[in-house]
C-alpha cells in the first residue's frame, strides 16, 4: 500500500512540474489583438481601446487604412514599450506592398513627423519585410541584415521580431499555418547594447494603397525561446 501511494505521489509531483513547464512555455502577451467578426480586440490584460476598423476579408480580419490606424498612447511603466527586451508577432498581409524610394513603418514606435523609428517593423521600397532598432531614435539605426523575404500580393504572412539588449535581434517570417519560411538576424558586429527609449505611441498601420490586413498583433515584454514561439504560433 505504502508503495501505491508512492508511486501516486511521483505521479502528480511529475504532473503538476509538467504544468509548471507547460505554464512557463505560454506567457501572457502584453498586447494581444486579435480580429474577427470584422472588429479587432485587445484581449490582454490591459484591455487597450482598439477603434473600429473595417472588417477585412471574410470577416475574419480588419482593415488598417491609414499609418496610425492602432495607435496606443505611450505611458511609463507600461510593459509594451519595453527597450530591454521584447516580441513582436504579426499577422498580416498586404494587397499591393512597396512603394518606391521609400521605407514604410508599419508597426512600431517612432517619431510620425521624419519616420524616425526607435523600434520598426518596416516595408523597403523592394517589398522586404525589414526591422529598425535605433540606438538612438533618431537614426535610421540597424536593418535587417541581407535581405527578408518578398512580400507576396495578399499572402498572410506572421512576422516575429525578437529583441534583447546586447544581443543578436532576430526576424522570423513564417505562412499563415506556423510553418517557418525564413530568419534574419544582425551580424556579430552590429549587436546594439540599447535602444533609444521615446515617449511615442506604438503604431500599426499602413499607407491606404498597401491594403493592410491584420488578423493579429502580440507584444510580448521579453524575447521568447523557440519552444515557447512555436507554442505562441499555433495557437491561432
Amino acid at each position: 500500500m505504502k508503495t501505491a501511494q508512492i508511486i501516486l505521489t511521483c505521479l502528480a509531483c511529475a504532473s503538476i512540474a509538467v504544468g509548471t513547464a507547460n505554464a512557463q512555455s505560454a506567457p501572457e502577451p502584453v498586447l494581444n489583438i486579435q480580429a474577427g467578426d470584422g472588429v479587432a480586440v485587445d484581449k490582454s490584460s490591459k484591455h487597450r481601446e482598439i477603434p473600429p476598423l473595417p472588417a477585412g476579408e471574410s470577416n475574419k480580419s480588419v482593415v488598417l487604412p491609414n499609418e496610425r490606424a492602432i495607435e496606443i498612447p505611450y505611458a511609463e511603466g507600461d510593459p509594451l514599450f519595453s527597450t530591454e527586451e521584447f516580441t513582436w508577432i504579426l499577422r498580416a498581409k498586404f494587397a499591393n506592398p512597396g512603394v518606391p524610394n521609400l521605407f514604410t513603418p508599419v508597426m512600431g514606435r517612432w517619431f510620425f513627423a521624419t519616420n524616425d523609428r526607435s523600434a520598426a517593423l518596416i516595408i523597403d521600397p523592394e517589398r522586404h519585410m525589414k526591422y529598425n532598432l535605433s540606438p538612438d531614435g533618431t537614426t535610421a539605426g540597424i536593418l535587417t541584415e541581407g535581405c527578408a523575404a518578398t512580400l507576396e500580393d495578399n499572402m498572410w504572412r506572421i512576422f516575429v521580431l525578437r529583441w534583447k539588449q546586447g544581443e543578436i535581434a532576430s526576424l522570423s517570417i513564417y505562412g499563415n499555418d506556423g510553418t517557418q519560411l525564413e530568419t534574419h538576424k544582425t551580424a556579430q558586429k552590429l549587436i546594439l547594447p540599447s535602444i533609444k527609449k521615446v515617449a511615442q505611441p506604438f503604431l500599426v498601420g499602413a499607407p491606404a494603397n498597401y491594403g493592410m490586413e491584420i488578423k493579429s498583433v502580440k507584444v510580448f515584454d521579453r524575447a521568447l525561446g523557440d519552444e515557447e514561439l512555436a507554442t505562441d504560433l499555433l495557437t491561432k
